[in-house]
């Protein structure tokens, strides 16, 4: 008897969830591999965005938003971008479940601020992607869908400072960078003091039997 294809991908669990070009699975495989790596690796995203392989976006699509979350979020000397993050991580597993009716608004949205930039949005100059945000952000541009800005930008705070059992947050960075311990069970009477810095517990809902629905 010839195995389902779902055994099939339980019994490959992390390496589909991480190495397979998106073009080999489906999207509802995707989202199963990458719902075992999850259970392999409670309270993770992958150690490299760069492993993920998207559910809902095209491999333009995913440039693209790559781009505008690390716009909205650029790296500094201290701080992560958004990408790194998992910010767009994030968003395609949410678009994917919860958020499923606004994926229209998302790729119309993508396909107009990759074509804002001549050449691209996703290659331009990070001046050239703020200039071209500012002016989607003031409504100039008028392929970009209603909304799409106030929309891609609240994901991507949801997503760097989520609980990372939801695809962002990448190994707590983003709780880190506003210094918030996460999950914390006992705190101490230093850790009650005024200006006490808490020392970070690195806790997900996942180390407790939490899931992301």
């Amino acid at each position: 008897m010839r195995p389902s294809r779902r055994r099939l991908i339980q019994g490959a669990g992390a390496a589909l969830a991480a190495a397979l070009p998106a073009g080999k699975l489906s999207a509802s495989d995707r989202q199963l591999a990458w719902r075992l790596w999850q259970q392999e690796h409670p309270g993770a995203t992958p150690a490299s965005v760069d492993d993920y392989v998207p559910i809902v976006f095209s491999d333009t699509e995913w440039a693209t938003l790559t781009a505008i979350v690390d716009r909205l979020f650029p790296k500094t000397d201290t701080t992560p971008s958004g990408s790194e993050t998992g910010a767009h991580i994030y968003i395609d597993q949410k678009l994917s479940e919860f958020y499923a009716d606004q994926v229209a608004i998302y790729r119309d949205g993508l396909a107009a601020v990759e074509a804002s930039i001549a050449g691209g949005f996703s290659t331009a100059s990070a001046a050239d992607q703020d200039a071209a945000l500012r002016e989607i952000e003031a409504g100039t541009v008028t392929d970009v869908p209603a909304g799409f800005f106030a929309t891609v930008l609240g994901h991507t705070r949801q997503g760097m400072f989520c609980d990372p059992i939801h695809g962002g947050n990448r190994e707590f960075l983003g709780w880190d960078m506003i210094g918030y311990p996460g999950i914390k069970l006992v705190w101490t009477a230093d850790d009650q003091a005024i200006d006490a810095v808490v020392k970070p517990e690195h806790l997900s809902v996942a180390n407790f039997g939490g899931t992301a629905r």
